[in-house]
């Protein structure tokens, strides 16, 4: 698990503009109860997000490899977002 500070950092760092974490944000809080998970395309990442597991799927899509893709818990997601409106 050691790719799981830099992917999830890089994530936080090179796509988390103000537009991206409002719209994650929204789809965190402002969920529609029969909606399961919720996909957004990025510039370099993929985001799944996974109601039902609780689970964020975070997909490099410039490495096809193992380490290109991480999932991390939704709480977790949330907090790194927050941590960047600090």
């Amino acid at each position: 698990m050691t790719n799981y500070p830099s992917l999830f950092e890089q994530f936080l760092r090179e796509e988390c503009t103000p537009e991206v974490r409002r719209l994650i944000m929204d789809a965190t809080t402002h969920r529609d109860p029969g909606r399961l998970r919720r996909e957004f395309e990025f510039n370099r990442f993929d985001l799944e997000l996974d109601f039902e597991r609780g689970v964020a799927t975070i997909q490099d899509v410039t490495d096809a490899s193992e380490k290109g893709s991480i999932s991390v818990a939704l709480s977790n997601l949330v907090e790194g977002i927050r941590g960047l409106d600090r």
